[in-house]
């Protein structure tokens, strides 16, 4: 298996970055990303980008509403997502279709109609979304988590989703203005794979290359400092009481527990170790809490690098009436990475893992794209197998005991309880 190295990157002359790669299919997958995100918002303009994103494809200069439809429905698929730092548009279409696509996603990115009636509709959508998400049971309890974990006023606990009133007072200028200060071709990158046609550049520079430069930033991640204290949340939690059989009820357990961020020297070695104590059915807490004690169905435990983010999260539903004896049952998992050295076995188990998982995504134009977009990062397939190589029991026992903590170390811990007094 090799990297993707044999795609095409290019930049037009307004600072659009193109990246392309053929494959013998009849499809494109293909992903706008534009980089102005949530964070990019400023104060009073809580959840505006996310509604610019619900209403950009919904006509444009050149088509309708009606059009625009039309268009979107033609596609295998085509969507549109907010993140933090990036409004992403991924798309999967016939090869005969790129042309229209590259018309019709290039008019509505740059030139959006804001139509009158369409926006209303998602304002109230988006009005929903929000309270659906608030009214979550547990929206609150991760919250006030989160920010015990990163900081209260941390760029990884900014709501994407906004203020409701922002959203429910904010006008088609404030939407324009908005979007105006990000949606600009050297603020994006087009990143097509697939049965292209050998005309690709030219449609490319026919429908993206006029557009001229403007501005645009993109976010810059701060890393999350490692832990000083221990934090605990213990609240009372009635959407989980099981009302056929109150003792039995299960309690949400989630630990957060600082870890290495991405492209740092213990970032690979970590990853493993993740996969080791939770990373499926033969992992250390799933072995020990749910199949021996069965004190809970299901663990996993889960390690986040991206944007400069070092976490890692443990969850479990828990038994209500054991949850002293599941926490320590997890706190000995971790002293045991830290007390003894895992099997060769065990890690060649996981490298062979990695390799299915690259094979897996070479195999289709979406997971080629995913590809392309990490090495456009610097981040690709022969480095995370030249890392792994490096990867022994003794680098295992090093970062374990460099970030694990003990049961009075630092992490935060939230029990979500339907028993508690």
């Amino acid at each position: 298996m090799n990297t993707v190295k044999r795609y095409k990157q290019y930049k037009l002359d307004n600072g659009l970055v193109v990246a392309l790669q053929n494959t013998p299919t009849e499809t494109i997958a293909g992903r706008l990303n534009v980089w102005h995100g949530a964070l990019n918002e400023m104060e009073g303009e809580e959840g505006l980008v996310h509604f610019v994103e619900h209403v950009i494809l919904d006509g444009s200069r050149k088509y309708s509403f009606e059009q625009a439809l039309r268009i979107i429905d033609s596609f295998g698929f085509f969507n549109a997502e907010t993140q933090l730092d990036k409004t992403i548009f991924p798309v999967d279409l016939l090869s005969e279709d790129i042309e229209l696509y590259l018309d019709f996603i290039s008019d509505a990115v740059f030139h959006p109609s804001f139509h009158l009636e369409k926006v209303e509709q998602e304002r109230q959508r988006i009005i929903r979304e929000i309270s659906d998400n608030e009214g979550y049971p547990a929206f609150e309890d991760l919250r006030i988590t989160n920010e015990a974990y990163y900081g209260k006023n941390s760029q990884y606990t900014y709501y994407i989703g906004g203020k409701e009133e922002v959203i429910r007072n904010s006008t088609i200028d404030d939407l324009r203005r908005v979007h105006r200060r990000g949606y600009h071709p050297n603020n994006m990158n087009l990143i097509l794979v697939g049965g292209l046609p050998r005309n690709i550049e030219e449609l490319i520079e026919k429908y993206f290359g006029h557009i001229h430069i403007r501005g645009g930033e993109r976010v810059t991640f701060i890393p999350n400092k490692p832990l000083t204290e221990k934090t605990i949340f213990h609240t009372y939690a009635p959407d989980l009481y099981n009302k056929q059989n109150p003792e039995e009820s299960s309690a949400a357990l989630y630990i957060k527990i600082y870890a290495p961020t991405k492209l740092t020297d213990d970032e690979i070695s970590f990853a493993v170790l993740d996969s080791i104590l939770g990373g499926g059915w033969k992992s250390l807490l799933f072995q020990e809490i749910s199949q021996k004690k069965g004190l809970a169905y299901y663990i996993k435990s889960s390690y986040n690098r991206e944007h400069n983010q070092g976490i890692l999260k443990i969850r479990s539903d828990i038994h209500a009436n054991r949850l002293e004896e599941t926490i320590n049952s997890i706190f000995e998992q971790l002293s045991f990475l830290k007390n003894n050295l895992v099997s060769q076995e065990e890690i060649d188990r996981i490298k062979k893992k990695t390799k299915y998982y690259f094979a897996k995504h070479f195999e289709t134009n979406e997971g080629r794209g995913s590809l392309i977009e990490m090495e456009m990062k610097c981040y690709n397939y022969g480095y995370i197998m030249s890392e792994l190589d490096k990867v022994t029991p003794k680098r295992i026992l090093e970062v374990a005991n460099k970030y694990l903590p003990d049961r009075d170390g630092n992490y935060v811990l939230l029990l979500r309880d339907p028993l508690k007094k």
